[in-house]
């Protein structure tokens, strides 16, 4: 719907397999908190509450009836019911979001038309004139409805708690007003232990690396010490310092790479078999800092390897 501050518009709301006309005094590029529309605490309560409370449409007797039809409709048989003879007629053209043009009737009959023939005669009128109508209801802005009955609050979300408390004692001097941070503590609390549990992942992980190194700097050195004979040898039969260097530092590291790989396979095999067990994955493998991991394993022990290579052969040459 185009809006334009000439002449009304209307909404055709969905209540109770009828609809309800409400008069839309502006339009809006969006509201708050996902909601669709704005309307009177009146409004709220009447949609709300149950309509033998409110009473804000009549479900007695009546001369009256109303309905919208998508087609105009000349003239209505006056005595469409025999026995009740149709006195008068207003047609008024609408605009209705979704819709073009629509018409609103209003039928006002000689004498009262019980509650419960209502949807019999608008189904006559339909079929007579080949109309296709909407059910609409004509209501009542009930004044004994204009406060809301339910408790209302108002909610504050903070990025950051460290200022709930001083907001917390400030409404308690200005206004008297006890808030309830039980929530926050929780929050606070679950806070503190996620920095504990991270700071003790970290403080492992440094530990891992460091074992890890020391582990691996030993373990090479003491292999190229008991290999210093044959890298004495090689270099007896003319084979120059780099190339040595080249050929140890490429058959360790592709040591080094298949022992990684080799513990990869190994908890991948533990990880299927523990979710054919449980259902569940025994550690998250295939994620970003997981590769980094790997990948920074394997530069540390790349580095470890190098240094100690070129190491024994440089300082060395004579054996």
């Amino acid at each position: 719907m185009e809006w334009s501050p000439e002449g009304d518009h209307w909404l055709a709301f969905e209540y109770r397999q009828s609809k309800l006309l409400l008069n839309v005094i502006g339009v809006v590029k969006d509201i708050p908190n996902f909601a669709d529309l704005v309307c009177s605490p009146e409004m709220m309560n009447l949609m709300s509450e149950p309509v033998d409370k409110t009473r804000f449409y009549s479900t007695s007797e009546g001369s009256e009836i109303s309905f919208l039809s998508f087609t105009k409709i000349e003239d209505i048989d006056k005595h469409i019911l025999n026995e009740n003879q149709l006195e008068s007629m207003d047609v008024q053209a609408m605009k209705i979001y979704g819709n073009t043009n629509i018409f609103k009737y209003k039928l006002w009959f000689k004498n009262f038309i019980k509650y419960q023939q209502l949807d019999s005669l608008k189904n006559l009128i339909q079929a007579k004139y080949s109309a296709s109508m909407l059910d609409v209801l004509e209501w009542d802005c009930v004044e004994s409805s204009k406060y809301f009955e339910k408790p209302q609050y108002v909610a504050f979300n903070f990025v950051k708690l460290d200022k709930v408390r001083a907001f917390r004692d400030y409404l308690k001097d200005k206004f008297q007003i006890s808030l309830d941070i039980s929530e926050v503590e929780d929050k606070e609390n679950f806070a503190l232990v996620s920095q504990l549990a991270t700071a003790a992942i970290i403080s492992i992980i440094v530990l891992g690396v460091f074992c890890y190194i020391v582990f691996l700097f030993f373990l090479i050195r003491s292999h190229i010490e008991s290999i210093k004979q044959n890298i004495g040898t090689f270099m007896a039969f003319g084979l120059s310092n780099k190339a040595i260097e080249k050929v140890y530092i490429f058959i360790l590291s592709k040591l080094l790479f298949y022992s990684i790989g080799l513990g990869i396979f190994v908890l991948i095999i533990v990880n299927l078999i523990y979710r054919l067990l449980h259902g569940l994955d025994f550690m998250l493998l295939f994620h970003w800092l997981i590769l980094i991991v790997i990948v920074a394993y394997f530069i540390i022990g790349y580095l470890i390897v190098r240094y100690l290579v070129k190491k024994h052969v440089f300082i060395h040459p004579e054996i």
